[in-house]
């Protein structure tokens, strides 16, 4: 098997061979086989309050699951795979048989991922700044070789310049939301988390349109009580359903924080404005393109 290699700094946590694996998984092979449904994002856009809305949707609420990640587990760390035989973990394969649905969650680059047949995907994508302070405090708050111990300022410098994990956030959206708007491509759902923040309900709704349009995921309507278990304050309330198990964290740690739009300004200076700013004139020296605009996340 001929290994890819990608530039992209990722996790201690991946290999070479995991990438391949997860570039080379196979579609849906039958109908009585599950669909693969991927819930995709730059890091602390909001991959974890999908893979909450999904899990709800696809099992109508059922809450004895003892942790999100058994339903979608992190798909290009080695853990989720069986590295003898290249597959995916048993323990997983079992429970996407009890749901009906082979779910991941990730933050590979559209390149990196497969697509085959039965393949769908949710890319949640959140703006700039207020994911760079997330990813600093989740980054700085781990217990392990990926902590970050650094100034703010630093830590932003080297995530303008791709530096770190997954690289460049512009070039993160580009490879999704440009590629999906460009080829009009109906597998790929874009979601804002901000749009989570301010009326959820609606945003529930789009995901289960999506899920029934794709090979019947979902066979009922979301309704207002699943919602409620969809909520930032339940996951915070539930926080070790959801907190990553990947990585061990600093004692005091909350993963859920605060969920506030905008959090960013109370952390910025004026010379971390001109940071971010300078990067984006960097990647779109021609002026912001209309997709961008669009999003509004800058």
């Amino acid at each position: 098997m001929q290994q890819q290699h990608y530039t992209i700094p990722l996790l201690s946590l991946t290999t070479s061979q995991v990438l391949e694996n997860c570039k080379q998984l196979e579609g849906r092979t039958d109908d009585n086989s599950p669909p693969t449904l991927f819930i995709c994002s730059y890091p602390k856009s909001g991959t974890t309050w999908m893979q909450a809305i999904v899990y709800n949707i696809i099992s109508n609420g059922n809450q004895q699951f003892q942790h999100i990640s058994n339903f979608s587990p992190f798909y290009e760390i080695t853990a989720t795979w069986d590295l003898a035989t290249n597959s995916i973990q048993s323990k997983y394969d079992a429970m996407h048989k009890r749901y009906n649905c082979r779910a991941f969650n990730t933050h590979l680059l559209w390149e990196m991922m497969p697509s085959n047949a039965g393949m769908k995907y949710i890319y949640v994508v959140r703006r700039g700044k207020d994911v760079a302070l997330s990813l600093y405090k989740h980054l700085s708050n781990q217990d392990d070789t990926d902590c970050y111990q650094g100034s703010f300022t630093e830590f932003l410098q080297r995530w303008c310049d791709g530096q770190l994990i997954y690289g460049n956030w512009l070039d993160h959206i580009s490879s999704w939301v440009n590629r999906s708007h460009a080829d009009a491509d109906d597998r790929v759902l874009i979601m804002k988390y901000e749009d989570l923040i301010v009326d959820l309900h609606s945003c529930v709704l789009r995901v289960v349109e999506f899920l029934k349009q794709s090979d019947h995921l979902c066979r009922d309507s979301a309704t207002l009580e699943l919602t409620n278990y969809m909520t930032f304050s339940y996951m915070k309330e539930h926080q070790e359903q959801f907190m990553p198990i990947s990585v061990p964290w600093k004692e005091g740690f909350s993963f859920i924080r605060n969920g506030i739009v905008g959090d960013s300004a109370n952390y910025f200076t004026a010379t971390d404005h001109c940071i971010f700013d300078e990067m984006v004139r960097r990647k779109f020296p021609d002026g912001i393109p209309a997709w961008l605009r669009e999003l509004d996340v800058l």
